[in-house]
C-alpha cells in the first residue's frame, strides 16, 4: 500500500511534458489543475449533469452502465481516468469499472477517491445510535455505496485492476475517543481509523505482464495466447498443445513465461494449465508437463486439480515418493485426493 502523505488525488498523476491524454468523469473541477501539471496534455471531461454532451449512461447520478456502446471514445484512448468520488455514487460499481477498464491505455490508471465508513467520525455516531448523510467529509449526500479499504480492494480486483495503490486523507481522532474505539474492538490496520479518504491509483496491467510484453516477438505472444485460449475452449487440445510445445522449443520459452502468460491473459487458469500439462504427457513430454503443474501449484497452492494432476503425473513418471509427500501436505476434503492419497500409502 502506497502512502505518500498528501490529499490530493491528482499525486498519482505527477509533473511532465509528456503528451497525455486524460479522462475525467464527474469531476470536471480538476481541469485547470491537470493542465499545470501536464500543459500539453489532451483533457476531456463527461459532466454529472451534461446528459446530451456526454451521450453516455457513464455519469455520477445514474450509473447503470447498462449500454457501453454509448461510451463514444475508442478503447485504449487514455493515460489516465480520473473519477474522483464517482464509484461511490455508482448504481453498479463493479460494472462501472469494468466498462471504462478497455479504454485506458495499457500502461494507463484509474483515479478514485473513497469515503472510509471506518472512520472515527461514522463509528462514533453509530455508537450514539445515530446515521445520515453529510455534505461534506466521509459520506457525501449522493453516496449509494460504502467502503472500507478491504472492500476497495476486492472491487478493483474483481473488476481485473492491477498494482493497487493508495495514499490517505487523514483526520485524526480525539484520543479519549481513539482508545474507547480500541477498546470496543475496532481494529487500527492502516490506520483505519484515522483516515478520511481512500485515495486510489489502479492499473489494466501488472509488472507481470508488463515483463511479458517485453518478452519475445508480439506474434510469438500472440499465437501463444490463441492457442491457450483455444485449449481453454476445449478446441483441438491435443493439436494446439503440440503446437504451443514446438513454439517453446523453436524460441527457447520456459515453463515459467506459459504460466505467467496463462495467469494474465486467460480467465481459466487451472483449467488449462491442467489441460496442457496432461497434452504434454500425453506426447511423451512427461518432463515439461511436471514443470509446468509445479509452477502452476506454487501458484494456485489450492487447486485441487492441479495437485490431483501433478501427483498422478509425478506416480507415472515414478517419483512416488514425491507425490506421497506432497499428498501428505494435504489439508483439503477433496475426496480424490483423499482416496489417491490412501492408494499410493497402501501400494
Amino acid at each position: 500500500m502506497l502512502d505518500i502523505g498528501k490529499n490530493d488525488i491528482l499525486q498519482f498523476v505527477g509533473f511532465g511534458t509528456k503528451e497525455q491524454s486524460i479522462l475525467l468523469i464527474g469531476c470536471e473541477n480538476f481541469f485547470q489543475s491537470i493542465l499545470q501539471r501536464l500543459p500539453n496534455a489532451k483533457v476531456y471531461a463527461i459532466k454529472k449533469t451534461d446528459v446530451e454532451r456526454a451521450k453516455s449512461s457513464l455519469l455520477c447520478d445514474c450509473l447503470s452502465v447498462k449500454h457501453k456502446e454509448s461510451m463514444y471514445f475508442y478503447a485504449n484512448s487514455f493515460d489516465y481516468i480520473i473519477v474522483g468520488d464517482c464509484i461511490e455514487q455508482c448504481i453498479d460499481p463493479l460494472g462501472f469499472l469494468q466498462t471504462v477498464r478497455p479504454y485506458l491505455v495499457e500502461d494507463g490508471c484509474l483515479l478514485a477517491s473513497f469515503g472510509n465508513v471506518c472512520h472515527w467520525s461514522v463509528l462514533n455516531e453509530l455508537m450514539r445510535g445515530q446515521w445520515h448523510y453529510k455534505n461534506a467529509g466521509v459520506i457525501k449526500k449522493n453516496v449509494l455505496r460504502f467502503f472500507t479499504i478491504d472492500e476497495i480492494v476486492r472491487l478493483f480486483e474483481a473488476a481485473k485492476y492491477k498494482e493497487i495503490q493508495f495514499a490517505a486523507v487523514y483526520q485524526e481522532p480525539p484520543i479519549e475517543l481513539f482508545e474507547r474505539l480500541i477498546d470496543c474492538g475496532f481494529k487500527n490496520t492502516h490506520d483505519n481509523l484515522s483516515v478520511l479518504r481512500w485515495l486510489t491509483c489502479s492499473g489494466r496491467i501488472d509488472k507481470k505482464a508488463k515483463r511479458l510484453r517485453a518478452s519475445f516477438e508480439p506474434e510469438v505472444r500472440e499465437k501463444l495466447v490463441f492457442l491457450l485460449r483455444r485449449i481453454e475452449n476445449d478446441i483441438n487440445s491435443t493439436e494446439n498443445a503440440k503446437e504451443i510445445f514446438s513454439i517453446c522449443e523453436i524460441h527457447t520459452i520456459n515453463e515459467n513465461y506459459i504460466i505467467d502468460l496463462i495467469e494474465s491473459a486467460l480467465s481459466m487458469p487451472e483449467k488449462v494449465i491442467v489441460s496442457l500439462a496432461v497434452q504434454f504427457y500425453e506426447n511423451k513430454t512427461e518432463k515439461n508437463g511436471i514443470e509446468l503443474l509445479q509452477n502452476g501449484y506454487q501458484l494456485y497452492p489450492k487447486s485441487s486439480a492441479i495437485l490431483f494432476s501433478l501427483v498422478s503425473l509425478l506416480y507415472l513418471d515414478k517419483q512416488k515418493k514425491a507425490a506421497i509427500d506432497l499428498l501428505s501436505k494435504y489439508q483439503g476434503e477433496d475426496e480424490d485426493i483423499l482416496a489417491l492419497y490412501i492408494k499410493l500409502r497402501g501400494e
